[in-house]
């Protein structure tokens, strides 16, 4: 007599397990993004400090503050520091749109400038940042 193995749950055997970050990646994925594109804003800050100081200035606490969420990140595990991470990211891709597209006051040679190399390293690193701190916080909140 041939006995029949046990079929798998339909559902089951085509249902993947969902994508989770694991904390390593997730973090180091974070850290390098905030370094690459903290690191790209420096030259510009020094340089715009003396030409337009409210942008300088403002690249500069960006510099800052892109650091301290890196070491934030990989000491804190809180969610609100995730969501920080991903707010100033979302900001510094908001002002590059900004402008680009209408142009900063005192800035207004930076609109239209889409080719600089160095810019679309900040943005794909700020892509990345927003990308993860976005995925980690919704995998968190799923799992409560």
């Amino acid at each position: 007599m041939v006995t029949m193995a046990a079929q798998p749950d339909a559902a089951a055997a085509t249902s993947a397990k969902p994508f989770r970050f694991s904390g390593r990646l997730a973090r180091t994925l974070l850290v390098t993004g905030l370094v690459a594109t903290a690191s790209g804003h420096v030259p510009v800050a020094i340089q715009h400090i003396a030409q337009v100081p409210y942008l300088g200035w403002g690249m500069a606490a960006f510099v800052v503050a892109a650091a301290a969420s890196a070491g934030s990140v990989l000491v804190e595990d809180r969610a609100e520091v995730w969501a920080a991470t991903c707010a100033l990211s979302l900001a510094a891709l908001v002002v590059f749109t900004v402008s680009r597209l209408v142009g900063l006051p005192g800035a207004a040679d930076d609109r239209g400038d889409w080719s600089n190399p160095v810019a679309w390293i900040c943005v794909v690193a700020e892509i990345i940042v927003v990308a993860v701190t976005a995925t980690a916080l919704l995998q968190r909140r799923q799992r409560r």
